[in-house]
Order: C-alpha cells, then structure tokens, then sequence
C-alpha cells in the first residue's frame, strides 16, 4: 500500500479540523450571554457607586486623547497642563491638537462634566504623568518634565493612589521618581 499523498493528508485534517469546529459549536456556551451575566451582576454591586477620579498631567498628543477616552468612560477627569490657553480651549470643548473626531467627544465630555483642564492638579485616586521627555543638547534624556509634574502632584498623593509616567523615559527613571515620592512623601 502507497502511503497518502499530501493533497490526501490535507483533505484528511481538513475533515477532523471540520469535525472538531461543528462539536465546539454544538456544545460551546454562548460568551455573549456570559458577559450579559456578568453586567448584569455588575449592575447589582455596590461597585457601580464608585467613581474613579483621575488626573492627567499633560494634555498634548497622547495625554488629551487619553483623557478623554477615560473621561468617556466615566471616569471624573482632571486634566492639567501648563499652558492657560491649552486649559481655556479644553474647557471651551476646543482641541489645539489636530486628532481627527476627537473634538466631538472632547465635548461630550466636558457638556457633561466628565472632564475638565486646569493648570493645577486636584486630588485623585490615579496620576498619570503625561508630559514631554526632549533630548538636551547632547542626545540625553532631559527628564525634568516628569519631575516636574511628579513634584506637582505629591502633595495630593496618598496611600493607594496609582502612579503612572506614561512620557517615554529612560531606564532609571521610575526607581527616580520613586526615590523622590518617598522621600517627600514618607
């Protein structure tokens, strides 16, 4: 007997791939309805009265869009950043960035109260640090932004915040801001 040839052992696999797929479908539980559950049981909890209060520091290129993304998802939104005039136009539901569609949410989000811009951080559960890392004059990082900011928000730290650089910055940078968090902040 001559062993199968490849178009033989492909048609083969084909036909248990095939067999496999039908009895998966037959007796796999819808995960539409799983998630339905478990919405459903969310809407039950304790957990939905708990709104989450955030604060963005930065509002460029990654920081607005971000911000307002979370703020769409309800979650109360500071944003902060240095320039009056990037506050003013957030709070007008204005962008200075170019993003295409994102001003329609920005100002949803700010009819609704979600989000509003400041030049001051307030307090919050989660800081999120979104601010430029440049090069100095000699290719290295200049991470005094980040410092900056993190300066700028250790007097509303507490206990179980959540503290995220999300600026691209070199090794060493978070152990930095650690360092300094704790020290000031023991």
């Amino acid at each position: 007997m001559r062993p199968p040839t490849q178009r033989q052992r492909k048609n083969a696999t084909d036909a248990k791939t095939q067999k496999r797929e039908n009895h998966t479908d037959k007796t796999a539980k819808n995960p539409l309805k799983k998630t339905a559950k478990r919405r459903k049981k969310i809407k039950n909890t304790k957990f939905q009265d708990i709104i989450m209060k955030a604060c963005f520091m930065g509002l460029g290129y990654i920081g607005l869009p971000t911000a307002i993304i979370a703020a769409k998802h309800g979650v109360q939104v500071t944003g902060v950043d240095i320039n009056p005039k990037v506050v003013e136009l957030t709070n007008q539901g204005k962008l200075h960035i170019i993003e295409p569609g994102m001003e329609e949410m920005l100002q949803e989000v700010v009819k609704n109260g979600t989000l509003h811009a400041s030049t001051k951080p307030e307090t919050s559960d989660a800081y999120f640090m979104v601010v430029p890392t440049p090069f100095k004059g000699n290719h290295e990082p200049d991470i005094s932004y980040v410092e900056a900011a993190t300066r700028a928000v250790l007097p509303f730290l507490k206990e179980g915040d959540l503290y995220v650089i999300e600026s691209t910055s070199p090794v060493g940078t978070t152990d930095k801001m650690r360092d300094l968090i704790f020290a000031e902040r023991p």
